[in-house]
């Protein structure tokens, strides 16, 4: 590299961040011995910025310097995924032990009291099946709302009753052996009950927070369904969510402040390349390949079909994917006539399950 501007292209810039990371990490190889370099050692930003603007001979760009940056938290991002990963591996058993306590909470009213109680219903049957436990809290709207105040949307309880359970160290938790909280909306339902939760909790390797894409790309993540495990991560987590303020009365709510706090703590969800949702335009071409599962440091992340969505089985929207059919919780978030959809959709695969069974 040189001071010749027009040798400083896209391509050039790229290359000489690669170098001055290779030239930073090669620096404390004799400390790292045993382990890759690239996955133990945290690169810093002002650092590899001098390095390049005295390579360029110039004052970085603002274009320049955010690409840094990025390349930076990709990198660290990956760092903490590393020593998370060890840590949980020196410290416990990676296979879980099927104690799982699943929760929900809903209102009492007209609406909400028919299709909490239908889906707490299938819901309940589902954890018997498996031997989870299972609690649905049904209390008056007024009274949710004093409970979460100042908070104005209702789904801020479910942060207020996880965080209390894990903050108070909850007694059922210790008596029964919790080993992971699960949380469902009262309009999410299964529908696929053969699909087990240790399995999912497997294959997101033992990770900390499992969730799945929001349904439509105006957030990462979807608080409809999450699966957390019973640890210290959790409970700072929880109460960090809880007490961000932002978006105590501005959307997306509990939702958003999940997303921020995840974001502040360098899990990385926002560095994901290319586009974060597997079904958008510029992923969803019926490969397989496009709906991986995507693992940050306390983090697995799946598409909405394999833990919550509101794709039905005849919904247009799934273009004929298979991909995008429900393979456990139907969640009919934001649609209306929700009780019917939920309703059709259980019915739907009892009678496939059906035939299944007699072929």
């Amino acid at each position: 590299m040189g001071d010749d501007g027009d040798e400083w292209n896209a391509a050039t810039f790229e290359g000489a961040i690669e170098a001055a990371k290779k030239e930073f990490l090669s620096d404390c190889s004799d400390t790292c011995s045993g382990t890759n370099d690239d996955v133990t050692v945290r690169l810093n930003y002002k650092d590899l910025v001098e390095v390049l603007s005295k390579g360029k001979g110039s004052d970085l760009s603002q274009e320049e310097r955010r690409l840094v940056s990025f390349q930076v938290r990709s990198h660290n991002v990956q760092v903490k995924r590393w020593q998370v990963h060890r840590e949980r591996q020196a410290h416990r058993s990676q296979t879980a032990r099927g104690n799982f306590l699943v929760i929900t909470s809903y209102t009492n009213d007209d609406y909400y009291k028919p299709l909490g109680d239908y889906c707490a219903q299938q819901n309940r049957l589902y954890c018997e099946r498996h031997n989870y436990h299972f609690q649905a809290t049904v209390l008056p709207k007024d009274e949710m709302l004093q409970e979460i105040a100042p908070r104005d949307f209702g789904s801020y309880h479910k942060i207020k009753l996880l965080r209390g359970a894990l903050q108070n160290n909850d007694l059922y938790l210790q008596q029964h052996n919790i080993e992971y909280l699960v949380w469902m909306d009262a309009d999410a339902c299964v529908i696929e009950p053969q699909q087990t939760l240790q399995d999912i909790v497997q294959q997101a390797n033992n990770t900390d927070l499992i969730i799945a894409e929001d349904q439509t790309p105006s957030c990462l993540i979807n608080c409809g369904v999450m699966i957390f495990r019973v640890c210290a991560w959790s409970t700072q987590l929880l109460q960090a969510v809880w007490e961000e303020p932002k978006f105590h009365q501005k959307r997306h709510y509990e939702q958003s402040a999940l997303q921020k706090v995840l974001a502040q703590q360098g899990e990385g969800l926002e560095l994901h390349q290319p586009n974060f949702h597997t079904y958008t335009s510029h992923n969803n071409n019926n490969n397989n390949n496009n709906y991986q599962w995507k693992h940050f440091p306390h983090v697995c992340v799946l598409p909405r079909s394999q833990l919550n969505t509101r794709i039905m089985d005849h919904d247009d929207n799934n273009n004929a994917d298979t991909n995008e059919s429900a393979k456990f919780i139907f969640h009919p978030a934001g649609l209306p006539h929700k009780l019917e959809k939920i309703q059709y959709m259980v019915q739907q695969r009892q009678q496939q399950q059906q035939q299944q069974d007699a072929s």
